[in-house]
């Protein structure tokens, strides 16, 4: 089996031990409580963040700056009224200052130089009589500097040094980007995760680490570039709060991505006629706009008001029409089964073979339903493309602990841990 990427955790939560390998289909199996969403996860915040690097740095860097951005809004304050110009123009330039990329960077550090100009032209215009430093103000800009309330340093000195220690923070990103410090990294997924993820978890692409204890530098990867997570489809259209995963969030955006000419029509005619009798679409209208169910026969439909099943095949349709399904794409499905059918649980694994067999795209599907797992074991023999896909069982080894086994292909053990469930049928129906 080709370890493009393989993912290892030892003593972490549930799990005892797991080394999974994701090479094309990956099927995890196993109880409640083993453990499976945990390694969904971790998947999904290590691809995401490690993709996602800029952003890391962005948030990172804006949070070494936030407290002179404070000292430079009250130095502009005290001055506001001998340039009132200067103070709107900067605070509209903050709040527009989302996402630190190095373009942005290079924006704001000219723009910085700029005002520190018109900020000391200000202080120094001899026809200016209106500039009060209010006390509070004062003590905050040199809090900020670390300086006492007895240290002598003039008030442009002090607009100096804000400003300067605000571009250097920011120049020092440029280098962040490029570096890609692990322990950046590593502080994001400490975010969500408890703190042993760092020695306990690794990750390696083509048998070198890009997650794990001891890593310095995360390279860019290049086996997987994006990665979706889904829990529920039910997340689909609905107003998501920060305090709700980011993963539901990404999944609606993702969604809401017009489609791109290059998508496989075979596969979308298939989800068109022979499942969901219909199409998924999102309008941007912001009065009658949203996620849409487009039937055959004429009839539009809130998505948010269909069936959990015509949500599931919808989000894979929109994700194939504007290409985000690809071979650089991992999908992770948590338990995908929970909202279907017994006859759509196979329509739907059929469709995870075919987008795999026609455009290489990865998944990682936790199951513990028979009919998800031996449709796709079947239909992916059947497919020819059987070599790409693992199964892996979940099997406990303490009161509360659970080691993963590599089953290849074979899924006749994860039957047998099923029909536990037969024998506490007949223990309770005696």
């Amino acid at each position: 089996m080709d370890k493009f990427a393989e993912l290892s955790i030892q003593n972490f939560r549930a799990i005892k031990s797991a080394n999974i390998t994701l090479n094309g289909i990956t099927v995890v199996s196993g109880i409640n409580g083993c453990g499976k969403s945990t390694m969904s996860k971790l998947l999904y915040y290590i691809f995401r963040n490690a993709n996602s690097f800029e952003e890391i740095v962005s948030d990172s860097v804006r949070q070494s700056i936030e407290p002179y951005q404070s000292a430079l809004t009250s130095i502009l304050r005290s001055v506001r009224n001998a340039n009132a110009l200067t103070y709107r123009r900067y605070m509209m330039f903050r709040s527009e200052l989302e996402n630190l990329d190095v373009e942005s960077i290079a924006k704001y550090t000219e723009y910085l130089r700029s005002l520190k100009t018109s900020i000391l032209d200000s202080l120094t215009d001899e026809k200016q009589t209106d500039i009060h430093i209010l006390e509070r103000d004062l003590y905050i800009i040199k809090s900020t500097l670390g300086l006492g309330a007895k240290d002598k340093v003039d008030f442009p000195s002090m607009v100096e040094m804000i400003i300067a220690k605000m571009i250097e923070k920011l120049e020092k990103s440029n280098q962040l980007i490029l570096d890609r410090p692990y322990n950046l990294f590593a502080r994001r997924m400490e975010e969500f995760f408890e703190p042993d993820v760092l020695k306990n978890v690794s990750l390696k692409e083509y048998e070198s680490m890009v997650y794990g204890h001891g890593l310095k530098n995360v390279p860019e990867l290049h086996y997987i570039k994006k990665v979706a997570y889904i829990d529920t489809p039910m997340v689909i259209g609905q107003t998501i709060s920060s305090q709700q995963p980011i993963y539901w969030k990404e999944i609606n955006e993702l969604a809401k991505m017009p489609p791109r000419k290059g998508y496989k029509l075979s596969i979308n005619k298939h989800i068109k006629q022979d499942i969901m009798n219909g199409d998924a679409t999102f309008d941007d209208d912001y009065f009658a706009g949203g996620f849409k169910y487009n039937r055959a026969d004429g009839k539009i439909f809130d998505l948010v008001d269909c069936a959990t099943g015509i949500k599931s095949f919808s989000i894979l349709q929109m994700l194939l029409k504007n290409l985000f399904l690809g071979d650089k794409t991992l999908m992770i499905l948590d338990e995908p089964e929970a909202h279907l059918h017994p006859q759509w649980i196979v329509e739907y694994a059929n469709l995870i073979v075919l987008l795999h067999k026609s455009l290489n795209v990865k998944f990682f599907i936790t199951s513990h339903s028979t009919d998800m797992v031996s449709a796709i074991r079947y239909i992916s023999e059947k497919e020819k493309c059987l070599n790409n896909v693992s199964f892996y069982l979940a099997e406990q080894v303490g009161s509360e602990s659970y080691s993963y086994k590599y089953l290849k292909d074979d899924i006749e053990p994860i039957f047998e841990s099923f029909n536990k469930s037969y024998e506490k049928l007949d223990e309770y129906a005696r």
